[in-house]
């Protein structure tokens, strides 16, 4: 476990299509390279993501990410991050927002939440 405030050490990865998921430990020099937030998660997509990954398919990843300092007192630290492949331009996408779900991400225990797979469009209509 990382002995250092602002990381928590962990990174969650689910898996939408077998429904599983998995807990990994986050190396103590990588979140010191990269920082958290748009960081971790540049070098998070450039590890999982396979080469030209098509950006619709099931094997480009969603993460979610908070910074260092995401559920502290400093002013403007409760922003959290969407990263991903873009289907519109096949480059980086991301996206921002505010508010109490970076916070409670921050909760959670973990540096970032990693999407994969793919569900049936059908679980979400009941």
């Amino acid at each position: 476990m990382i002995e250092m405030n602002g990381f928590h050490g962990r990174i969650l990865k689910i898996d939408l299509t077998t429904k599983q998921f998995q807990i990994d430990a986050l190396n103590e020099s990588i979140a010191w390279r990269y920082l958290g937030g748009k960081g971790l998660v540049s070098w998070l997509l450039l590890k999982l993501n396979p080469a030209k990954v098509n950006p619709l398919s099931p094997e480009n990843h969603l993460i979610f990410a908070t910074g260092p300092v995401a559920g502290g007192n400093v002013w403007g630290s409760s922003r959290y991050g969407v990263f991903t492949k873009s289907p519109l331009t096949g480059f980086y996408a991301e996206s921002y927002a505010g508010g109490k779900v970076a916070e409670a991400m921050d909760a959670t225990g973990f540096d970032a939440i990693v999407l994969t797979g793919a569900i049936a469009i059908g679980q979400w209509l009941y």
